[in-house]
């Protein structure tokens, strides 16, 4: 996070949305099955799909009858680091890599599913990211994310995640810690 925050290079983006998998593999059966609602056949941008460590994609569509090929989606293996620096947009439902987005200079937007919780971490905090609950709400979301260029704002979004992490760049704190004499 913080080789994003001390600094962001928001000027190599592309139209690219990365979907970010989680180790729930129904949560990403829905996030996928709802993406492929909203864009069958995407023209206006890209679409990477990058699953959990520990949860394979492949054979995940596979059981959802989806192919790649008649989509244009691609499956990434890349780290989720690398991803950031060329990805606009996210779509994620509940992980720590929507900070990460954030800290990339992405969009980030996250499907809220009827049938499980709602654990984002960034639930609470509505003005960092956009919720969706149907393929109307994320092909919206998307397409106007798509449009806009720009990274609204991103110093407040840096306070943010500071503030979240309670990322003190000096370690003042810890130093202070880790100098006292117990003897």
């Amino acid at each position: 996070l913080n080789k994003h925050l001390s600094s962001p290079d928001f000027f190599d983006k592309e139209d690219i949305v990365l979907i970010a998998g989680s180790v729930d593999k129904q949560q990403n059966k829905a996030l996928i099955s709802l993406f492929c609602e909203a864009f069958p056949q995407p023209s206006l941008f890209k679409v990477w799909l990058k699953p959990h460590p520990f949860l394979s994609f492949e054979k995940l569509l596979k059981e959802l009858g989806i192919n790649l090929a008649d989509y244009g989606y691609t499956i990434k293996h890349n780290s989720i680091d690398e991803l950031l620096k060329s990805v606009k947009i996210l779509v994620v439902a509940d992980s720590a890599v929507a900070l990460e987005a954030l800290a990339a200079g992405c969009k980030v937007v996250s499907p809220v599913f009827s049938d499980s919780m709602f654990t984002s971490p960034l639930k609470g905090f509505e003005e960092y990211y956009s919720r969706v609950s149907n393929p109307a709400e994320l092909k919206d979301t998307i397409e106007e994310f798509i449009e806009r260029s720009e990274v609204e704002n991103f110093s407040e979004v840096k306070r943010f995640i500071l503030l979240y992490w309670c990322l003190d760049p000096s370690l003042r704190r810890w130093k202070e810690l880790l100098s006292v004499n117990y003897s």
